[in-house]
């Protein structure tokens, strides 16, 4: 199942993308993505740091969330936590326009 299984992949990657760019999503994907990825380092830094024999190549995150439940509902909740926060913090904020073609 490698190549269907990677053109599957690829297909949903491409489809998520369109969706993103159409629906004008940018800001929620990154709001979204930074969280998840910032619940991750959280956990695989009180893994290591407590547990100094995990390996780190290993994916220590994965199989700590996947021993316990009371852990997957705390990184679930880190998670929404960061989006939270991150949602009212940028909540005003927007890109200014310009062209720079205009200045020349």
């Amino acid at each position: 199942m490698g190549p269907l299984l990677w053109i599957i992949g690829v297909v949903a990657g491409i489809a998520l993308a369109v969706v993103t760019v159409v629906f004008n999503l940018q800001k929620w994907v990154i709001i979204i993505a930074t969280s998840i990825l910032g619940a991750g380092v959280v956990f695989g830094t009180f893994i290591l740091m407590f547990n100094p024999q995990a390996d780190v190549v290993a994916n220590p995150v994965k199989l700590a969330l996947s021993q316990s439940p009371m852990l997957m509902i705390l990184f679930a909740a880190l998670a929404i936590f960061g989006i939270v926060v991150q949602v009212r913090q940028n909540r005003t904020y927007t890109i200014a326009t310009y062209n720079r073609w205009e200045t020349a």
